[in-house]
């Protein structure tokens, strides 16, 4: 039985851009700007989880978001912030 976690250092950087574009045609439809802000950090994570869980939180702010941004940020390089202006859930 293989381990499906492969937990190393990941830059969080490119993951966060490539969901982002991945995104990029419900950002302009929906006219919701993004605003990212330090995340040049480095963490200890598995990336195919990580990209994951990123693109579900990213995917219901712009769910619920109907104008405004969404901000993904880095708070004390520990903890990732993704905020919205939407309604809330």
């Amino acid at each position: 039985e293989t381990n499906d976690f492969v937990i190393k250092e990941i830059d969080c950087e490119p993951i966060i851009r490539s969901v982002i574009r991945q995104y990029a045609t419900f950002f302009i439809r929906k006219k919701i700007l993004i605003e990212v802000d330090n995340i040049k950090v480095k963490v200890l994570s598995d990336e195919k989880w990580l990209r994951f869980v990123i693109e579900q939180i990213l995917s219901n702010a712009l769910k619920y978001t109907n104008e405004g941004k969404i901000k993904i940020s880095f708070e004390d390089e520990k903890t990732l912030v993704i905020s919205d202006t939407g309604i809330g859930i």
